[in-house]
């Protein structure tokens, strides 16, 4: 391992030293239950200094007045990290693919320069900045002029909800995300009032009434970034988010399998991303080596040694829902030992790396300045705006076993996994071919989903995907688009057919 020597035990809350040799701090406040789900790698010159201080100054994590101890921001881009440009050739998406102005949503807490950041990141870009919303100040629902919105949790428009400014890194990051996958996604963002004035921090019923609101306001895609394990009580059905033309997003956690390395020592996978009707998102570390490109799980390790790694599991609380069954009545064993719901469904990119080292992905926000970051909270407004974009939220939100119908349409991640502790070696910790824990059914492959939106539905006649090599590429690999449809079925791989109506 290169870096400094590991003192864990000297670390100041919310500070981990990963794998790499680099020092993570949270984005936010991990003392309270639900927190955002990113990390910013800190300065590689950064040491944290006797008794557990901080290089740059207060030993206690940022709350929302306290500014982010710290640092790590920069003026400039962070060199090599991930951009746009890698989202959309990693994921081979059409250029000419559109989403027309519709809405996409996030879930957060409130930041006075929302606008301004994603605007500067945009920029930064080269993609053209979004306007305030004209007229009531918000989005047309159903699509238009993309323009940008900031509501609090009952959709009400205001330009006073505060700023939780060591947040505001996490709020940039989940537009700014959205933006590099749909630059022509209208973006609302759904400010949590009540958890911002809540000592304890958000809480499920602010996940459930933000979502509400965003959907009342014509969000085709909503995503939340926010998380924490399972506990009793949650609603027994997980029936409070997508709704037939919604569809909801979550990120599946940043502590690994069963979030092993939550500080609280709670093993359970992440809510709401586990609930029932959320398309849960796990994480992928994303490489690219010259042109080519190629995901395995994401897995730096969790606190206190760790710089995070993507989340998966079996729920303790989640019936398994009807598209799981469908699955695994074609596909014994599909899930291993699991009878409930089995996260995650889909996956996208939560690391980036190159051959030279691993440079995380680029956020900019008004209070720190460009950072790297790491986090499945990359991965969900990813994913939320490639979807919109590829005109996939209707199809998956009137039924999310869409996308397990539809596997083969998707880059197989069959390297790594997220079991953290090294207790694990089951199909909901480790990737392999077809469904697995840490990535479910696998990361978008563009041209083969933009196919599936123009009338054709992949069915497998094997629940298992088909290989392709290492998945995504500029090239070959990942996806080659109509040939591979047509040799695929040609062999036998999958039929297809033509959606009707």
């Amino acid at each position: 391992m290169s870096g400094p020597a590991r003192a864990a035990g000297q670390l100041p809350h919310g500070i981990t030293l990963g794998q790499d040799g680099r020092y993570y701090q949270d984005v936010c406040d991990h003392s309270v239950r639900f927190h955002c789900l990113s990390k910013r790698l800190l300065p590689e010159t950064f040491r944290p200094l006797a008794g557990g201080t901080g290089g740059g100054g207060d030993a206690n994590l940022c709350t929302c007045t306290t500014a982010n101890p710290c640092g790590g921001g920069t003026a400039t881009a962070p060199k090599d990290s991930m951009a746009p440009a890698n989202i959309l050739a990693a994921y081979k998406i059409p250029s000419s693919s559109s989403a027309a102005g519709k809405i996409v949503a996030v879930i957060d807490m409130p930041d006075a320069n929302a606008q301004n950041d994603v605007n500067v990141y945009r920029k930064q870009f080269g993609i053209p900045a979004l306007p305030a919303c004209p007229g009531n100040g918000l989005p047309e629902p159903g699509g238009g002029t993309p323009c940008f919105a900031a509501v609090d949790e009952g959709g009400n428009v205001t330009s006073a909800a505060g700023d939780c400014q060591p947040a505001d890194a996490e709020t940039a990051l989940d537009m700014e995300m959205i933006s590099a996958g749909c630059p022509d996604c209208s973006i609302l963002l759904v400010q949590m009032t009540t958890g911002f004035a809540n000592p304890a921090g958000p809480q499920e019923s602010d996940f459930v009434s933000a979502t509400k609101s965003a959907i009342a306001l014509g969000a085709v895609a909503v995503s939340i970034s926010f998380g924490a394990p399972e506990q009793p009580g949650l609603d027994p059905n997980g029936q409070d988010y997508t709704t037939p033309g919604h569809l909801v997003f979550g990120a599946a956690g940043d502590y690994g399998y069963l979030d092993q390395g939550y500080a609280q020592g709670i093993n359970a996978p992440s809510y709401p991303a586990s609930a029932a009707d959320v398309l849960s998102v796990g994480g992928t570390n994303l490489k690219l080596d010259g042109s080519a490109y190629s995901e395995v799980v994401w897995n730096d390790g969790a606190p206190p040694n760790g710089g995070g790694a993507g989340g998966s599991g079996c729920s303790t609380e989640f019936a398994m829902p009807d598209y799981q069954k469908q699955f695994l009545s074609a596909n014994a064993g599909a899930f291993g030992s699991c009878t409930m719901r089995a996260s995650v469904d889909v996956s996208a990119a939560a690391q980036f790396s190159t051959t030279r080292g691993e440079f995380a992905i680029a956020e900019y926000d008004s209070v720190d300045g460009w950072l790297p970051v790491v986090g499945t909270s990359a991965a969900s407004p990813m994913m939320a705006g490639l979807f919109t974009r590829l005109g996939l939220t209707d199809a998956v939100s009137s039924d999310i076993g869409w996308v397990y119908r539809n596997i083969s349409a998707f880059n197989d991640v069959t390297s790594g996994n997220d079991d953290v502790e090294g207790t694990c070696t089951s199909v909901l910790c480790e990737a392999g071919n077809g469904w697995d824990g840490p990535t479910g059914v696998g990361t978008p492959n563009g041209e083969n989903l933009a196919v599936l939106d123009a009338g054709v539905v992949i069915e497998p006649t094997s629940p298992a995907k088909a290989k392709s090599g290492c998945g995504c590429s500029t090239a070959a690999a990942g996806g080659l688009g109509p040939l591979w449809l047509t040799l695929g079925a040609a062999f036998g791989v999958f039929a297809l057919r033509r959606r009707r109506g």
